[in-house]
C-alpha cells in the first residue's frame, strides 16, 4: 500500500494540470443551478426562520413527510424549478411562505453559509488567503 504522502502528492499534481485546461461556463452554470432543486435546504430553512419546526420543515434523511420533501417531489412532478411555482401552490405546503421566498437565490443560499469553511465570499476569501500563506511558506522551504 502506497503511503498517504504520495497519494495525496499525485493527486494535487493531477488536479493542478486539469485545472491548467479548465474552463467554466459561469452562464450554463447558472442556468443548471436555478433549474435544479438544490435550494431545498434554503426553504426548509426559510420555513423555520417564519416559525415552523425544524423538523417539519426539514425532516430527516430525505424523508418525504416533510414540508421541503414534498414541495421538492411536488416542483419535480411538475417538471418546473421552484422559482416557477407560484405562491398558491407554496401555499399547497405551507401557509408561512410569502412573495419573499422568491428572493432566496443561488447567491443567497452561499452567501448564507458564513461560517469557517462556508460558501459565504467572505468565508471564501479567507480560506483562500490562509492556502495562499501555507503555499507562501511552502515554496520558502
Amino acid at each position: 500500500m502506497l503511503p498517504l504522502s504520495i497519494l495525496t502528492d499525485d493527486c494535487v499534481r493531477v488536479f493542478a494540470t486539469l485545472t491548467k485546461t479548465l474552463e467554466i461556463n459561469a452562464t450554463q452554470m447558472r442556468n443548471f443551478m436555478t433549474d435544479s432543486y438544490m435550494l431545498a435546504a434554503d426553504l426548509a430553512d426559510y420555513l423555520v426562520r417564519k416559525g415552523s419546526p425544524f423538523r417539519q420543515a426539514h425532516g430527516t434523511l430525505g424523508e418525504l413527510d416533510n414540508t421541503a420533501g414534498k414541495l421538492v417531489q411536488y416542483a419535480i412532478d411538475k417538471s418546473r424549478s421552484f422559482r416557477e411555482l407560484t405562491l398558491d401552490e407554496y401555499h399547497r405546503f405551507s401557509p408561512l411562505f410569502a412573495e419573499d421566498v422568491y428572493d432566496i437565490t443561488m447567491e443567497t443560499s452561499v452567501a448564507a453559509r458564513n461560517a469557517v469553511g462556508g460558501t459565504a465570499p467572505e468565508q471564501v476569501a479567507a480560506a483562500l488567503a490562509r492556502a495562499r500563506k501555507l503555499v507562501g511558506a511552502e515554496n520558502e522551504r
